[in-house]
C-alpha cells in the first residue's frame, strides 16, 4: 500500500491551550482509519491539519496525495443550489467531464431528491450528495467529520456501505471520526484513540476482531484478578467487585468460569463488551 499521508509530533495550541499534543500516524491508501474521542478530544482540529486547512503549531504533515478534501454535512454543500447544480459545480472545480455527475447519481441512488435544493434535504440525503462530490473531486484522501452521527438506521446503513465503497472499489484513504463502537469494528482498518489531544492508542482490525471481552461482577475483584492472573489473559480491575478479562476469540469464557468458582469467588454477573471500549 502507498503511504498518502504521514503526521509527525504534530501540536497544536491557542494561547496557552494545549489542543494537540505530539501527535504521530501513518494514512495509506486502500485503507479506513477511525478516530475515536469525547467532544472536546481534539478530532476536528486533527482532521483540518491533516486535510491541509490548518497549519499545526508544531510537527510536520507529509503528503503524498493529489488532492484532500474534508467532509461534514454543513461545509460541501451550498444550501441555494440544488444537489444536481452542487455536483455539477464541484464537477467544474475538478475539470471533470459531465458524464461523472450522471455516473455517481446512478451509483448513489439520489436520483429522488437530486433537483431538490439542499437547504431543503434530509441530514441523510445532505450526506449522501456530500458522499457524492468525494467522487467527483477525486481526491486521494477522504476525510468525514461524524458523518454517520444523527441518521436514522436506513441512511447510517447506505452512509456506511458508499464510505466501505470508497476502499474497496476506488483505493481510497479515508479517516472517519465517531462517537459508536459498532462502526469501527465494522468500517475500520485502523482506529486510533484520542484522548485531550493525545493519542493514546491506535488498534487495528485485525487485533479487535481476534479478541473478546467480558467484564465480571464478582464478590471481590482482588480475589478474582489472583484466581486468573496465571491464566494469562489480560485483567483490569475496575472496582473493588469488577474486572474485564480479555481473551482471544477461540478462547472459552467458561474456563474462566470455573477457576473462579474453584476459587470461592462469587460471580455476580458477566457481560461481553466491545474490545475497543477498554481503551476509552
Amino acid at each position: 500500500m502507498r503511504k498518502v499521508l504521514e503526521g509527525k509530533n504534530l501540536s497544536y495550541s491557542i494561547g496557552n491551550k494545549n489542543i494537540l499534543t505530539n501527535i504521530s500516524l501513518d494514512i495509506h491508501d486502500n485503507s479506513i482509519y477511525s478516530i475515536i474521542g469525547e467532544n472536546g478530544a481534539g478530532k476536528s482540529t486533527l482532521l483540518l491539519i491533516l486535510s491541509g486547512l490548518l497549519e499545526p503549531t508544531h510537527g510536520t504533515v507529509f503528503r503524498n496525495y493529489s488532492g484532500a478534501i474534508l467532509i461534514n454535512e454543513n461545509n460541501i454543500l451550498y444550501n441555494n443550489l440544488t444537489g444536481l447544480e452542487n455536483l455539477n459545480y464541484y464537477r467544474i472545480c475538478a475539470g471533470r467531464q459531465k458524464s461523472i455527475v450522471h455516473d455517481v447519481i446512478k451509483q448513489f441512488n439520489l436520483k429522488e431528491f437530486i433537483d431538490t435544493k439542499a437547504v431543503n434535504l434530509s441530514l441523510g440525503q445532505r450526506k449522501k450528495i456530500s458522499v457524492a462530490v468525494s467522487m467527483i473531486q477525486n481526491n486521494d484522501l477522504v476525510i468525514f467529520d461524524e458523518m454517520t452521527t444523527g441518521l436514522d438506521r436506513q441512511n447510517l446503513v447506505e452512509i456506511k456501505q458508499l464510505i466501505a465503497d470508497l476502499k474497496h472499489k476506488y483505493n481510497k484513504a479515508v479517516i472517519f471520526t465517531t462517537h459508536l463502537l459498532d462502526e469501527v469494528t465494522e468500517l475500520s482498518d485502523h482506529t486510533f484513540i484520542l484522548n485531550q489531544g493525545r493519542i493514546m492508542n491506535e488498534i487495528s482490525l485485525e487485533k479487535s476482531s481476534s479478541m473478546k471481552v467480558y467484564k465480571f461482577k464478582t464478590s471481590s475483584s482482588a480475589r478474582s484478578f489472583k484466581a486468573l492472573e496465571k491464566t494469562g489473559s489480560s485483567i483490569k480491575v475496575i472496582d473493588d467487585f469488577i474486572i474485564e478479562v480479555s481473551i482471544g476469540k477461540n478462547e472459552n469464557i467458561s474456563s474462566l468460569i470455573k477457576i473462579l468458582v474453584a476459587n470461592e469467588v462469587d460471580i455476580i454477573d458477566i457481560k461481553q463488551e466491545n474490545y475497543i471500549n477498554q481503551f476509552l
